[in-house]
C-alpha cells in the first residue's frame, strides 16, 4: 500500500493531468465553435493574438 504522502502526490499529479486534458478539450472545443460562428481569418488572427499574448506574458 502506498505511503499517505505518496497517495497526495499521485492525487495532486492525476488532478493536474486531469485539468490538463480538460483544458485542451475546452480550447478545441471554442475554436470548433469560433470556426462555426466567425470567418476563419477572423478565427486565425484572433488565435495568433493570444500566442502573441501567451509567448509576450506566458
Amino acid at each position: 500500500m502506498p505511503e499517505p504522502r505518496q497517495i497526495t502526490e499521485i492525487a495532486q499529479r492525476e488532478a493536474a493531468l486531469f485539468l490538463a486534458e480538460q483544458s485542451r478539450q475546452f480550447i478545441d472545443c471554442s475554436i470548433n465553435l469560433a470556426a462555426t460562428h466567425m470567418p476563419i481569418p477572423a478565427v486565425i488572427r484572433l488565435l495568433r493574438d493570444h500566442i502573441e499574448l501567451l509567448e509576450e506574458f506566458g
